[in-house]
């Protein structure tokens, strides 16, 4: 049976209702979200070369978040945006970082679940966004990335698995699922992907 991540709880209407008022701040957003998720797929191939198996998981990922990215900027550039000269820095994803245990296998399970849901919670928002707006091929973007997300998230879980115990794996995404739910739940609201 393969294990299977989820979002323990949805993020408010508050937030869709933010983003539809400043859209050019969450195009900006969303596009400093992507490059981070890349990034952190290639940090995770520096910090963890010794997962020799899941390498290359990561820079599909990495790969793929550029590509996503490569779409939102296209919007950016037809209105004209700027992206800013420094990416912002995301205090949900340090918040929900803080849930991770420390030691060398204990920070890697978690991480790999970790990465897995920032994933997953920009798949949910995108998907919210896309059923929001009028533009057809914005919305067909917002819904690849998502569904795209959502796969990669469970990745994520699976190549933590191919190390570790699944039943570990399983009881600690509850744990982690339960944090980051708590941390989205304490976030002021904002025109910005998380």
């Amino acid at each position: 049976m393969k294990t299977k991540l989820n979002l323990t709880g949805k993020t408010p209407k508050k937030w869709l209702k933010a983003v539809m008022s400043d859209f050019d701040n969450f195009l900006l957003e969303a596009c400093d979200s992507q490059r981070k998720n890349a990034s952190m797929a290639l940090m995770f191939v520096a910090k963890y070369p010794q997962y020799s198996k899941v390498v290359g998981d990561w820079l599909e990922i990495a790969q793929n978040e550029l590509k996503q990215f490569r779409e939102i900027y296209r919007e950016v550039e037809n209105r004209d945006l700027k992206l800013g000269r420094e990416i912002s820095k995301d205090l949900y994803i340090n918040r929900v970082v803080m849930h991770c245990r420390n030691g060398r296998k204990e920070r890697f399970v978690d991480r790999m679940i970790v990465a897995g849901l920032i994933l997953l919670r920009g798949a949910e928002r995108y998907r919210m966004v896309a059923a929001e707006i009028d533009d057809k091929n914005l919305q067909d973007v917002f819904n690849t990335i998502a569904n795209e997300d959502t796969e990669l998230a469970n990745r994520y879980i699976d190549m933590v698995s191919k190390y570790y115990d699944k039943q570990e794996v399983a009881e600690r995404m509850k744990v982690l699922q339960a944090g980051e739910a708590e941390v989205m739940r304490g976030m002021e609201t904002r025109a910005a992907l998380h």
